[in-house]
């Protein structure tokens, strides 16, 4: 690049970097945008989900609600079940039910097996069972843990109710197990976005069931798990933002069951937190990418085009400002462009410069007087033409204001030398060892010669 008289680089430089910072800017701003865009659709998400949360809650609490019912049925019927009356009921009881309700069974106070609806091949009791526990404390039915039927080897979720007499001592508990395929239908029946997942959750952290459960998470222990930390915490409706059980990102929405029974059951819905943010971090992505492309290309084109368009007119106008602080008028020739590029920067030391122009001519006019008025003031004070002589010169050098004065003589000499015969400013020696020539007229010819030959005036712009 052609040398500046001035530091266009740090110009240039600093140019550039306030492009960048309004680059910076304008991705900021951007960024604040695609995140409130990403904040409002997951808030928006977030009702949504609560809304089929609740929904799907509503209706698990149904089958909830239908054991309950049941077991207020049966009740005043096997207040004093005889054995073989007992299971004859049952059979009969349960032949009526769907398939999702796995059996009915009529335990002692101390959990031994007293009937069944189903054979049982081995000796069962339940007095090891949370909820049987729960359920002799309670006058009201029992949600227990989910467990693996030992009748038919199905997952089941055990519902109980103690049998008391008047006096309210128990005489017998009655358990009606229900297949947990039973909430998977009515969540399958909901059909989901994919990605979503809704399960049951113990208030001890056991998963009861879980839709779709790629890792097998029924039945296994979620208690150490951020979702059920969550849940746990809560005991109103709610929708909160944590890891999964597949340890990805989801937006959870969470309502407790309606409590027909004792035991805390507590219904959730999760979606992943991309599969809800993909289109506007996709649109943020592609505006970026775009804004990216346009903002390259300009500060290219800005990098390139700052030199024609800025630091060539910036380097004219310094050149010229200093040809201005020099006295030189004539820098003014040829600034016209340099001026029209930077508008109002260039015309006022255009107009300067034609003013200094005037003034340097005005000067110039002036000093010439003065030497004139001077050399006319010699000639009538003094007799002696050498005395003459000396005094022009030092009038022109010191009113004037030239920097050296001589007065030459011609000789008739055949080499036609101009003998120096008075100077100021400049000594005779050193006129003596340019020794002017008039005669010749070839290209060694001076302007002293040229002005003795034409008996003119003769100015050399130097």
């Amino acid at each position: 690049m052609k040398h500046l008289p001035f530091d266009g680089m740090e110009i240039r430089s600093r140019l550039l970097i306030l492009f960048l910072a309004l680059c910076l800017l304008l991705f900021a701003g951007a960024r604040f945008a695609a995140d409130n865009a990403r904040n409002k659709v997951i808030e928006a998400e977030k009702q949504n989900l609560l809304v089929v949360a609740k929904q799907l809650a509503q209706q698990q609490s149904l089958v909830l609600e239908r054991v309950n019912n049941l077991l207020s049925l049966i009740e005043p019927r096997l207040r004093q079940p005889a054995r073989s009356d007992c299971v004859e009921y049952l059979r009969m009881f349960s032949a009526r039910l769907p398939e999702q309700y796995d059996e009915i069974q009529v335990l002692q106070p101390d959990g031994s097996l007293a009937c069944s609806s189903l054979p049982i091949a081995q000796e069962l009791n339940a007095g090891d069972r949370a909820g049987f526990g729960a359920a002799l404390a309670v006058e009201r039915s029992v949600a227990g843990d989910a467990l693996v039927s030992r009748s038919t080897g199905a997952r089941v979720l055990p519902v109980y109710l103690a049998l008391r007499d008047d006096a309210g001592t128990v005489k017998s508990v009655i358990s009606i197990s229900i297949e947990t395929s039973r909430f998977v239908r009515t969540i399958v029946d909901a059909r989901l976005p994919a990605g979503t997942n809704v399960g049951l959750v113990d208030s001890k952290g056991m998963v009861v069931v879980r839709h779709p459960d790629p890792d097998g998470w029924t039945g296994r222990d979620a208690s150490r798990m951020p979702l059920f930390t969550v849940l746990s915490a809560q005991r109103e409706p709610g929708v909160a933002e944590t890891a999964g059980l597949d340890g990805a990102a989801r937006i959870i929405a969470f309502v407790p069951l309606a409590r027909p029974l004792e035991g805390q059951l507590t219904l959730f819905v999760s979606e992943p937190v991309d599969a809800i943010t993909g289109a506007a971090q996709a649109w943020y992505r592609t505006l970026a990418l775009g804004a990216a492309l346009v903002l390259a290309a300009l500060f290219l084109l800005l990098w390139a085009g700052s030199e024609r368009i800025l630091l060539r007119p910036l380097s004219r106008l310094a050149h010229f400002g200093r040809q201005l602080s020099q006295g030189d008028a004539s820098a003014r020739r040829g600034f016209g462009q340099a001026a029209r590029a930077l508008g109002k920067f260039g015309r006022p030391l255009d107009s300067m410069a034609e003013t200094l122009s005037s003034g340097v001519d005005a000067a110039r006019s002036n000093r010439a007087l003065q030497a004139l008025v001077a050399g006319k003031r010699i000639q009538v004070d003094n007799a002696g033409e050498q005395a003459i002589f000396d005094s022009i010169c030092r009038s022109i050098v010191d009113s004037g204001g030239y920097r050296a004065a001589w007065v030459g003589l011609p000789t008739s000499a055949a080499d036609g030398m101009v003998a120096p015969a008075a100077a100021a400013g400049v000594t005779i020696e050193y006129l003596q060892q340019v020794a002017a020539i008039w005669k010749s007229a070839g290209p060694e010819n001076s302007a002293v010669g040229r002005a003795l030959r034409d008996n003119s005036p003769c100015v050399i712009a130097d």
